[in-house]
């Protein structure tokens, strides 16, 4: 089969035909008509299409209505291979395709998209009083029928925003939010999306213009079934770039499929053997490869499709197409009557589900593809975690995915009782012990970690040296796991897991190290085959970006702060310079949701070291570098919005209060504090994000508070519960 393109200029009037039975009438008879491109067999058939697109409609009340409009491009077309199998885009765009929808329910397009084309849909009107988002808004060299456009409506709306970082003074870049909402960004620093998206909605930020000289790659840019707002979309831009490429096989001959690089950056295959996406990837990003569109009658799956903090060529992404598909499914139990999640199958294929009971994505798994199952999007008010999540060469269905969804917890270790108090938290933020109240730990446990998954917790245990690791049970109750406990260096005070739940970091405060470890399937601790790194002196906490590219080390002793890569198999080296200088005894840590932010605490001068991520992960302080705290601050957190910083000062028994500028520089609230127990120690943030909790280590308390719109702390009804003796660290799950 060979392409052949009319094409054709004039005859406005045809503009209105909308199908390709016209524009194909139009081709045939006129030969200038501008964007009229057609496919045509030279064997003697026309091309295969049209295709209808549509989905579902939810959320619109009563009496309202809402208005799309479909945007679709005809012929693209496979006029050849660069850089492996990708056909080259030659699109002419069609008549859009208005649809006014009045209920809830399944909907499709009258003017149905030509064999190959795209589409992009958008909100033409919006219904009264509500906010109406599309998902799934674009499709690529469409090759079949499409059923799986999202919109969701709802009076109740969320923003979409995050922050910017690398762009060259001088340039600029733009951004999409779901095909639409164009946002145009000159400089570094938090940005938000004017336009705000539908509860239980989608969203998907791509670049729509890079800058000159400049790539720029978007982070966390995509998500659905959205239950708060979005603050922590990471754009990162630089000269130094990444190509991001694999390997397809399996796909029929005369087939196609479509990939996208981070939700964007369309690339079709219309042939097996080596692929490279056409924009790069800046350094220091992520790329997160999905299918965007199905061959027909088959079905494609990624393998090593994600990856964060690009520091090279990607060459290893593996795509399998097959007629063989098998359904990936499983059972969901103890989600909450009104609540929702979404699963997302290797970084898309989203599915929201709003009831327990059995389970299957609308996409299966290709024979001999992989599978990758993670919660894309939690309950409000609960926590799920997958078991069974992930698997390769595939050869039969899958239906053991096991999706157990709990109230969120909160775990604080009691460093004089050797214990780790446990607590349920309700809808209100409130705590409440569970049943058993505590269990056991080593020797004076201090620091938590909680794995990103939410299935395991770790307590490092100061004078006994050791990590006790724990199984978190369908309840939230913690449980010892096989073996009970890993061994450390010399007094370890702090721990950290990477955004994988891969790899665990402990330091080893006498001993001037940090431990380093692999994480089992079992959640069981493994020291890799260089056990320890060096650090500076006395080093206190450690923190890993978000990207999972780098880590930070506090260092008590000296005043600095030591600065890693994670290399392979997630061993550290130091970054150059190895570390940069703080304030006088520094203490706590924490960085910010997109990654371009570090913080600490310094106990020795009562201030707050604040830092940029400059390129490849080194540090550079903020002006001014530093700003005032209370008393002897120690712990420090950033709330999942990103807009909000909170640090435990034990001298004064104060909580001090920041919001986080657009280039990352704290300010003070006013009020500048929030009162706590006696002698708080460090801070944790629910996962909503709605409420804050504080260890205080001499009343053995935890105190919670309501986190307000502006970010002012408000005492819960009841300001405290009770702990163990000598209270320290605390996550909250």
């Amino acid at each position: 089969m060979s392409v052949i393109t009319f094409p054709l200029s004039g005859l406005s009037w045809l503009s209105g035909l909308s199908g390709f039975l016209p524009r194909l009438l139009a081709c045939v008879l006129v030969s200038c008509l501008a964007g009229c491109d057609l496919l045509w067999d030279t064997d003697g058939g026309p091309p295969a299409g049209p295709h209808s697109v549509g989905g579902t409609l939810s959320g619109l009340s009563s009496g309202q209505q809402v208005t799309l409009r479909m945007l679709g491009a005809v012929g693209l077309h496979t006029a050849g291979l660069h850089a492996g199998p990708a056909a080259v885009e030659q699109p002419a765009v069609a008549p859009p395709d208005v649809l006014t929808l009045a209920s809830n329910g399944p909907f499709t397009f009258p003017a149905p998209v030509a064999h190959g084309g795209s589409y992009t849909i958008l909100v033409d009107s919006q219904p009264a009083g509500e906010v109406c988002t599309v998902g799934n808004a674009q499709g690529h060299a469409i090759t079949h029928d499409v059923s799986d456009v999202r919109v969701a409506c709802s009076s109740t709306v969320y923003t979409v925003g995050g922050t910017l970082a690398g762009l060259a003074a001088g340039q600029q870049l733009s951004l999409l939010n779901n095909a639409a909402d164009p946002l145009v960004l000159a400089a570094n620093g938090a940005f938000r999306f004017r336009e705000p998206i539908a509860r239980g909605g989608s969203y998907a930020v791509t670049v729509a213009s890079q800058p000159a000289g400049q790539v720029c790659s978007v982070t966390f840019g995509s998500g659905a079934g959205v239950m708060a707002d979005v603050g922590n979309v990471s754009v990162t831009c630089s000269t130094q770039t990444y190509v991001v490429g694999g390997t397809l096989s399996g796909l029929n001959p005369g087939q196609q499929l479509t990939l996208l690089d981070n939700g964007g950056d369309p690339l079709v295959l219309a042939a097996n053997g080596s692929f490279r996406f056409d924009s790069p990837v800046a350094d220091g990003s992520r790329y997160l490869v999905t299918v965007g569109s199905q061959p027909a009658g088959q079905v494609c799956s990624v393998a090593n499709g994600s990856g964060t903090g690009a520091a090279g060529d990607v060459s290893n992404v593996n795509v399998a197409c097959s007629t063989d598909m098998y359904t990936l499914g499983g059972t969901l139990s103890g989600l909450e009557a009104g609540q929702q999640l979404t699963l997302l199958d290797n970084g898309g294929n989203p599915l929201t589900l709003t009831a327990n009971g059995s389970f299957q994505f609308p996409n299966g798994v290709a024979y001999g593809g992989s599978y990758a199952v993670s919660v894309g999007t939690q309950p409000v008010a609960q926590i799920c975690s997958v078991g069974n999540a992930s698997g390769s060469a595939v050869s039969a269905d899958v239906g053991n995915l096991d999706v157990v969804c709990a109230a969120h917890s909160v775990y604080a270790s009691n460093l004089q009782s050797g214990t780790l108090s446990q607590y349920v938290m309700d809808s209100s933020g409130m705590l409440a012990a569970m049943s058993p109240s505590s269990v056991g730990a080593g020797t004076n446990p201090e620091g938590l970690a909680l794995d990103p998954g939410g299935r395991h917790v770790y307590a490092v245990n100061t004078t006994s040296s050791t990590i006790s690791q724990y199984a978190v049970g369908s309840t939230g109750a913690l449980g010892a796991i096989s073996p009970a406990t890993a061994t450390t260096g010399a007094s370890p005070y702090a721990i950290v897991v990477d955004p994988t739940g891969q790899f665990a970091y402990a330091t080893n405060n006498t001993g001037n190290t940090v431990s380093q470890y692999s994480i089992g399937s079992n959640g069981a601790l493994a020291s890799m085959p260089q056990p320890q790194v060096g650090t500076g002196n006395a080093p206190y906490s450690i923190a890993v970006d978000p990207t999972g590219h780098y880590a930070y080390v506090v260092n008590d002793g000296d005043a600095t702060l030591s600065q890693y890569l994670l290399g392979a198999g997630g061993a550290l080296t130091p970054l150059s310079p190895p570390s940069v200088t703080t304030g006088a005894m520094p203490v706590g840590i924490a960085i910010d949701p997109t990654g371009h932010y570090v913080y600490v605490t310094n106990t020795g001068d009562n201030t707050l070291s604040q830092y940029s991520v400059g390129s490849g992960g080194a540090l550079v302080p903020m002006s001014p570098p530093t700003l005032g705290t209370g008393q002897e601050p120690e712990g420090i957190v950033v709330d999942p919005s990103g807009r909000h910083v909170y640090v435990a000062n034990y001298g004064d028994n104060t909580v001090s209060q920041y919001t986080v500028g657009s280039n990352g520089a704290l300010t003070p609230m006013t009020p500048s504090t929030a009162a706590t127990g006696t002698g708080p120690r460090y801070l944790a943030v629910a996962p909503s994000g709605g409420f804050l909790y504080v260890t205080n280590y001499t009343s053995g308390s935890v105190w919670q508070y309501a986190i307000g719109s502006d970010g002012a702390l408000a005492p819960l009804a009841t300001a405290a519960v009770g702990a163990g003796s000598g209270t320290w660290g605390i996550v909250a799950r």
